[in-house]
């Protein structure tokens, strides 16, 4: 049994945990606040408690628990990794849809980058402060593929964290969006914080609470009902282009979250099953501060599918 005394009181359980305990992640916590294996003071809470000056928090996760946590369902169609460059310093890698960055638990529990990456590359291993994610200075969400740089050293890990921490990596997107666009490009500005439910991130007017966030689009391509995008991120927010472009009421093709109820039907009747979104540009400074730009073709299944547009 493992237990600390809160310090100073207020905010959420399960984020208060994460940060004092970052050994499992938030989402992890959560699931462990649910199961009942953390009380505060003697007794049951849910996730969004509030914590306390003076509360007590226990827990007990023992590795026979993280072993029993159940699996969720995976695709049965190979995730192949693709290494588009290979340096003594870093990885450069396309992600496909459909496999995550991380898994809440080490090892994983389900395939991941890191899982897959750690086979052949241990040394990422021993990057990184959380054990769950080793390696990981960013990521993409499972079901949007594109550019992602993995270190292999310790110097390209803090190198790597510096530069995205001070957003001088450049992050190019592109998108299909349902819709047409009343303008060629545009700025999107809304704050980002968690929905009410606390699984989406919701897009808030500048007189309410939330992260500041910046995304930059410009139309590539427009069909009667669709739009193509160039998508530039000046910050990185969590599912920032997602829910920045379904504020403004053009969700992404295929994406379920952010999406109408129109949408998803739409999406269910194409048998779409993943984000229409790819990170098809990556751009950084090596350790030799010499800036390496990385860039991507769409993917056949998005291409194929703008040959049915008109």
């Amino acid at each position: 049994m493992e237990q600390l005394i809160v310090g100073e009181g207020g905010g959420r359980l399960d984020k208060f945990l994460a940060a004092k305990v970052p050994k499992y992640s938030r989402s992890a916590w959560r699931q462990f606040i649910n199961d009942s294996l953390v009380k505060v003071n003697g007794r049951t809470v849910k996730p969004h408690y509030f914590i306390n000056k003076g509360d007590i928090i226990s827990w007990s996760i023992s590795s026979s628990i993280l072993k029993s946590q159940p699996n969720k369902k995976i695709s049965r169609v190979s995730l192949p990794l693709k290494i588009i460059a290979e340096k003594p310093d870093y990885l450069v890698i396309n992600k496909p849809a459909g496999l995550l960055t991380h898994d809440n638990f080490w090892p994983p529990r389900q395939p991941t980058v890191v899982g897959k990456l750690a086979k052949k590359y241990p040394e990422i291993l021993s990057l990184g402060d959380n054990p769950t994610r080793p390696g990981l200075v960013h990521r993409l969400d499972r079901d949007v593929s594109g550019l992602m740089v993995i270190p292999r050293t310790e110097p390209m890990f803090n190198a790597l964290k510096r530069q995205f921490k001070n957003h001088t990596v450049r992050k190019v997107y592109t998108g299909l969006v349902y819709g047409t666009l009343p303008q060629t490009q545009g700025v999107i500005n809304f704050k980002l914080g968690r929905s009410t439910n606390g699984r989406k991130m919701a897009a808030r007017p500048f007189n309410q609470a939330g992260k500041s966030a910046l995304t930059e689009y410009e139309v590539i391509r427009q069909w009667t009902d669709y739009t193509l995008l160039k998508i530039i991120i000046k910050t990185g927010r969590t599912h920032q282009i997602r829910a920045h472009l379904a504020a403004i009421g053009h969700p992404l093709v295929g994406d379920n979250w952010y999406g109408t109820n129109k949408t998803k039907i739409k999406n269910k009747a194409l048998g779409i099953n993943r984000v229409f979104l790819v990170a098809t540009q990556l751009s950084f400074l090596d350790l030799a501060k010499v800036r390496q730009t990385f860039s991507l073709r769409l993917p056949r299944q998005m291409t194929s599918f703008f040959n049915t547009l008109k």
